[in-house]
């Protein structure tokens, strides 16, 4: 009870705002005080998956998040479904998820990079030392950059201050972790030995040289992240090409290969089942695996409702705008009442990649997919789509 009140204490310094929470407001909120803690794991940001489907592979309920996951549904900004963390509606439903995790539970984030790498499209992001790494805030991608990375920070400091475990993961090109808002906040609350790298093709299954040679950085709550430390073992270290550098009057030109590099940001599924292997190995000495949670036998609790579930929209909700930073400290947020609502399922959402339930084999069908695809496909999603 003590660690949870110091750590209540320093979240509550954190000054970030977004849409009218702060850290503390989210803390103290009576929406949130009898809300049930039941989900093991929330993947923000999650592609593919894999993470999520780690922790359903040792039978633990995971809750995926992202905006490309049910196109026509998450991607809308108006749904009150959306998974578009800039947006009100999204965030609030990513606030939720991580409000619900478990006590000890993961909150595993990987937020867009591409506006925060240090050696791609520098002439437009202009992201400097000098200025904290904020960028040029005239360019959509580096505010929409910056407002995901504050949305990351602030969900891993109330993660962490709900006694739950938090990892954010960007590219070791990055740099995300030095842009001051992140900085600030990770300075009050991360523990020494909490980062590490590692290579994606340490977890790969596909041929050698077909394998993208990238690292990624994770910056973790707890020592526990340590166990996915790997180190590159390919043969002859060939690996998939990510990008071009050609000199062009005496300087170096680096360009980015779009279908490599998207295909490189979609974690294998055995660093899933890794990361998923690590958390579980974090509590082994003081509980048997899985028991730290009720309903930690099944992968979905018995209220889950098997259509897609929304939240309540807030007042004027059609008049506001897609956050950026510069609106950011204008934006407020109010949700009237505490009840939640479930709203119907869509039509035709059993055709909607079936994200409902999955295959009894969708495990198997994601790994079979993962290490058949060619870079930049489309890949299945392996998890069931929780209520809120």
């Amino acid at each position: 009870m003590v660690e949870a009140e110091r750590r209540r204490s320093i979240a509550s310094t954190i000054t970030l705002t977004i849409f009218g929470w702060t850290v503390r407001g989210a803390l103290d909120s009576p929406q949130f005080a009898s809300i049930n803690r039941d989900v093991h794991c929330v993947e923000l940001w999650s592609g593919v998956g894999s993470v999520c489907a780690g922790f359903q592979d040792i039978g633990l309920y995971a809750v995926p998040f992202d905006k490309n996951r049910i196109k026509g549904v998450t991607d809308s900004a108006t749904s009150t479904c959306s998974e578009d963390i800039l947006c009100e509606m999204g965030f609030f439903k990513a606030l939720t998820y991580v409000m619900r995790l478990a006590p000890g539970g993961l909150l595993w984030m990987a937020p867009v990079c591409s506006s925060f790498h240090n050696f791609l499209n520098q002439v437009n992001t202009k992201r400097k030392h000098s200025q904290g790494y904020q960028g040029a805030t005239s360019y959509r991608p580096v505010r929409e950059g910056n407002a995901m990375a504050r949305a990351a920070v602030f969900l891993f400091v109330l993660a962490w201050a709900r006694m739950a475990e938090a990892v954010i993961e960007n590219p070791v090109d990055s740099v995300l972790f030095k842009y001051a808002p992140v900085r600030d906040a990770l300075a009050k609350v991360e523990g020494p030995g909490c980062r590490v790298v590692t290579p994606r093709c340490s977890f790969s299954t596909e041929a050698m040289g077909n394998r993208p040679y990238k690292l990624y950085r994770f910056v973790a709550t707890g020592m526990w992240i340590s166990a996915l430390r790997r180190k590159c073992n390919c043969t002859g270290r060939q690996h998939l090409k990510l990008a071009i550098r050609k000199v062009v009057g005496g300087k170096v030109q680096v360009t980015g290969i779009k279908t490599a590099l998207v295909y490189s940001a979609s974690y294998p599924l055995s660093l899933g089942r890794a990361v998923a292997g690590a958390w579980q190995a974090k509590g082994a000495s003081s509980r048997s695996p899985g028991s730290a949670f009720k309903g930690a036998s099944s992968a979905v609790p018995p209220s889950a409702a098997s259509g897609l579930t929304g939240l309540p929209r807030p007042p004027n909700f059609e008049k506001k705008r897609r956050w950026t930073e510069p609106d950011v400290e204008h934006l407020t947020f109010r949700v009237p009442g505490s009840g939640l609502r479930v709203l119907p399922r869509p039509p035709n959402v059993e055709e909607t990649r079936g994200w409902t339930r999955p295959a009894s084999d969708g495990l198997q069908s994601v790994a079979r997919s993962i290490s058949s695809s060619s870079p930049g496909s489309r890949q299945p999603f392996a998890w069931k789509t929780p209520p809120i």
